[in-house]
């Protein structure tokens, strides 16, 4: 079910775009190659739970006068993070965009960390080395723009993504150490606490983020 995700969404983004290109002749709206709109845009971003995580870079194309498709990357809370974005509306006005996009984060192997457990019942601080398989998400949302006179565009970005696979958190070593005693993985977990910290640090949730687009190259 997995593996059709990326090219469905790749299709997706182009058969927006290319609808984006459709201007009605009775608008009266102003050409915007006429103003030049960057072709290519180089940008960096910051936010939680955002395509780009805590902080990341982004390489956007234009493709048409009002889509860009854009390749994101970055490093947020839940390890490095790689997505595909499309943004519609997006001409020479100030405006709010809507989007689309795909991101995988690609958690931690062999993080050694400080965890809370359950054993018996109670509840132990251990330090472990844990593995967070990696989580995929679609992000859905809407881009407030801001486009300056040399056509860089300052964006807010409100949205959400919504986890397309389970989190999955196991430990990496055969036992932990518990007030002086080695016990089996088996028969300890993740208390309460725990999987709720891990499950607030994924990239799944309400999305808020920041970005400053360079625009290169005019139309």
């Amino acid at each position: 079910m997995k593996k059709p995700i990326l090219p469905f969404l790749i299709f997706v983004l182009f058969g927006l775009s290319s609808f984006a290109q459709y201007q009605s002749p009775y608008t009266g709206v102003v050409d915007p190659k006429e103003i030049a709109l960057p072709k290519v845009y180089l940008s960096v971003g910051s936010g939680l739970q955002y395509k780009y995580g805590i902080l990341g870079l982004g390489f956007g194309y234009r493709v048409a006068p009002t889509a860009i498709v854009e390749f994101n990357t970055g490093l947020g809370l839940y390890g490095s993070k790689v997505g595909l974005t499309g943004i519609f509306k997006s001409g020479y006005k100030n405006g709010w965009c809507p989007s689309i996009g795909f991101s995988k984060a690609n958690g931690f192997q062999e993080l050694i960390l400080d965890v809370e457990v359950s054993y018996n019942d109670k509840d132990y601080d251990v330090n472990t080395s844990i593995n967070l398989d990696p989580l995929l998400t679609i992000n859905a949302g809407l881009q407030r723009q801001f486009v300056t006179k040399r056509g860089n565009r300052f964006t807010i970005d409100l949205g959400y993504a919504i986890g397309l696979n389970k989190q999955i958190i196991t430990f990496n070593e055969k036992s932990v150490l518990i007030e002086g005693k080695y016990i089996a993985i088996e028969n300890v977990d993740f208390s309460s606490n725990q999987k709720s910290f891990f499950q607030t640090i994924g990239p799944s949730g309400l999305t808020l983020g920041l970005s400053y687009n360079f625009g290169f190259f005019g139309l």
